[in-house]
């Protein structure tokens, strides 16, 4: 039975076939047409043809430009093509529908004049065409799969060759900066700590390095994804922060935090992304700044023009940026100056990498700077706000102590004042700010002795000390205080004072001050230096560690001994089964990437076997950050993943929480 003819057909018959009889059917007029009107029609859909013709040439040329744009394109070009096919099927079965319906009306053209034979043979012509056309259709398509498969071929054998790269390098960096970590945790001479130190930074600057690269591989390759958990602004700053307070500490420098009370105080999205922009910016910061201060400030974003919500400003007082080369920052393995890099060091990725984790946060980022002056980093971030229940954020009893409390707060810098000054609003005192010690000395005659002192140490015409003493003679007791220094430590501060190092957390000032109006005087000294490892004096799980790798099994065997624990040690998946079965372990800890039986595969004999013994936790080990071997962990039957190089906390924080878990009690530190 024959199909109708389409609406766009109808209208064209009736646009170009007989005009007599505006109420005929198409196939009525096509019936009356003349020749002339038929081959106008016929031409019409010709013209059609043409048109579809050139589209298929673009596609091809676009096809030809290189594999890497036609796999970009591929989606986009396989629906085109299904479009196009779908298209001349159609117009094919209505030429053949022409052909059916009006074989009278072509066989008496053919009859009648030469003219008609031109006819038959142009709407011949045309069908083959279409067929044609069809047949190269497919070809194209082909192709354009063929490109595709090599091109995935080609990721694929890049993502393979830099998680092997990853895992390479970062297994013996593991074993660098570890050893050297439990170097620093020992009694050296001052030229011992001095070398130690300096391995330790050479291998942290070498895995900056190829985490950098391997971020931007990630990022070039599409597949970074950000997280979506909850997570406090202030504790997610302060966390990256504590990264720089030993070498602001060497440099003296200020590093100063300040949170605006408009900004909510906990947000939904990656911290660890937002974490990292942070520390890039602070990084470039402390690098070329010898002198002065660095501010950190979080505010509720001014510009409407500006994408995102919320504002986040790095600005130093450090060597700054001639405007001409502001644009060049941004751009992959480029620095300011071709000499920066000999002097500073660096590899020039790290803004690269910002300015695109803060575009996929939906924010923009931009510099402002002046040479000799210092500069400004500026980025905007578009998170929701979150009620999700966060850490507490302050001490016990702080708030009550110090409700309607006067608190003298001096400070030189207009900064500190503003930060100090919201924290005791925050928890309801009375705070009375100076930013010239010797006003602050004049208004302490004037008044009461205020319940609390917070002053800076290092400042003109009266350091932090010499104000103190002044309070105390001037009304004849003393008073609890608390001084805070980023530059030089006080060598006699007065009896009774607590004395922190800048940048303090804010949990740390709460709890220096809860220690003071507690009576307790003992130097709150928040400065990094050499701590030493936690130990267990109860620990009752027994411990099975799964490493090939002969420098990180000893290193994990002395991380272990400073905790007071033995373990067991095999190298490699199929010795892992093996022990678990004789020995029944309580805690595993399993590298992912071993010879003979890797660690996936011997998770999952052992999770087969736990059905009639006891089941361990099993913590995956992997000195690979790129690929996503965490999910691939966890599915396999991992409880738990570390990345290397392994940090003794996070090995600390590892072993209570599966102690826990496996044994039903907790370990005694």
């Amino acid at each position: 039975m024959s199909s109708p003819f389409h609406r766009l057909l109808q209208f064209q018959a009736r646009k170009y076939l007989s005009q007599e009889g505006a109420n005929l059917s198409p196939v009525e007029q096509l019936r009356h047409s003349t020749p002339e009107q038929i081959e106008e029609f016929i031409e019409n859909i010709s013209r059609s043809y043409v048109t579809a013709e050139q589209q298929n040439e673009r596609q091809a040329r676009a096809l030809r430009i290189s594999t890497d744009e036609a796999n970009l394109l591929m989606a986009r070009l396989q629906e085109m093509n299904r479009d196009m096919e779908r298209t001349l099927e159609f117009i094919r079965s209505q030429l053949a529908e022409l052909a059916k319906q009006f074989p009278q009306a072509l066989s008496i053209a053919n009859e009648e004049s030469s003219e008609g034979n031109a006819l038959i043979r142009q709407f011949r012509q045309l069908v083959d065409a279409w067929q044609s056309h069809v047949f190269e259709i497919g070809k194209a398509r082909q192709l354009a799969e063929e490109l595709r498969v090599e091109a995935d071929r080609a990721n694929q054998a890049k993502s393979d060759f830099l998680a092997a790269m990853s895992h390479e390098i970062r297994t013996p960096l593991n074993g660098v900066i570890g050893m050297s970590g439990l170097l620093l945790g020992m009694n050296l001479s001052a030229d011992q700590r001095e070398h130690a130190e300096t391995i330790q930074t050479c291998g942290e600057t070498l895995l900056s390095l190829i985490n950098d690269i391997l971020d931007y591989s990630k990022i070039e390759a599409g597949s970074l994804e950000l997280e979506e958990t909850p997570f406090p602004l202030r504790d997610a700053v302060e966390d990256s922060l504590d990264l720089f307070k030993h070498e602001v500490s060497k440099k003296e420098l200020e590093l100063l935090f300040y949170l605006d009370p408009g900004v909510p105080p906990a947000f939904t999205g990656d911290v660890t992304r937002f974490r990292q922009v942070l520390v890039n910016l602070v990084a470039n910061a402390v690098k070329f700044t010898s002198a002065g201060e660095i501010v950190i400030s979080i505010t509720p974003n001014p510009d409407p023009d500006r994408l995102g919500r919320w504002l986040v400003q790095v600005r130093d007082t450090g060597i700054g940026i001639p405007a001409d080369r502001i644009e060049r920052l941004f751009q992959v393995f480029t620095q300011a100056d071709i000499s920066t890099s000999r002097h500073y060091g660096g590899t020039g990725l790290g803004l690269a990498i910002s300015r695109k984790l803060v575009t996929a946060m939906g924010g923009e980022i931009w510099i402002e700077s002046k040479v000799g002056e210092g500069s400004t980093f500026h980025f905007t971030f578009e998170m929701p706000p979150t009620d999700a229940p966060i850490p507490p954020r302050l001490v016990s009893g702080v708030p009550d102590r110090l409700r309607g409390a006067s608190v003298v707060v001096v400070d030189d810098k207009q900064i500190n004042l503003k930060i100090l000054e919201n924290s005791m609003l925050l928890w309801s005192a009375q705070p009375v700010l100076f930013s010239e010690p010797l006003k602050a000395v004049e208004w302490m005659k004037a008044n009461p002795a205020p319940d609390l002192i917070i002053t800076d140490q290092d400042m003109p015409d009266l350091n932090g000390s010499q104000l103190i003493s002044q309070a105390e003679q001037i009304h004849g007791r003393r008073i609890p205080a608390l001084i805070l220094t980023s530059v030089s430590w006080p060598a006699r501060p007065p009896a009774g004072t607590l004395v922190a190092t800048k940048p303090i957390r804010e949990r740390e000032l709460a709890r220096a001050i809860s220690g003071l109006l507690d009576g307790q005087v003992t130097t709150y000294r928040n400065a990094p230096s050499p701590d030493s490892s936690p130990r267990f004096t109860h620990f009752p799980a027994k411990i099975l560690v799964v490493e090939d790798n002969a420098v990180n099994q000893r290193l994990v065997r002395l991380m272990l001994g400073q905790f007071g624990l033995e373990a067991i040690y095999c190298a490699n998946g199929l010795e892992a089964v093996q022990e678990y079965q004789a020995s029944a372990p309580d805690i595993i800890f399993m590298d992912v990437r071993m010879p003979v039986m890797d660690g996936y595969e011997a998770t999952r004999r052992i999770r087969a076997l736990s059905g009639t013994m006891k089941v361990p936790q099993i913590i995956g080990l992997s000195a690979n950050a790129l690929s996503d071997e965490k999910a691939t962990g966890l599915e396999s039957g991992m409880n738990d993943y570390l990345t290397k190089p392994i940090l003794r906390l996070d090995l600390f924080s590892a072993l209570l929480k599966a102690c826990q878990i496996a044994c039903g009690e907790s370990a005694v530190v």
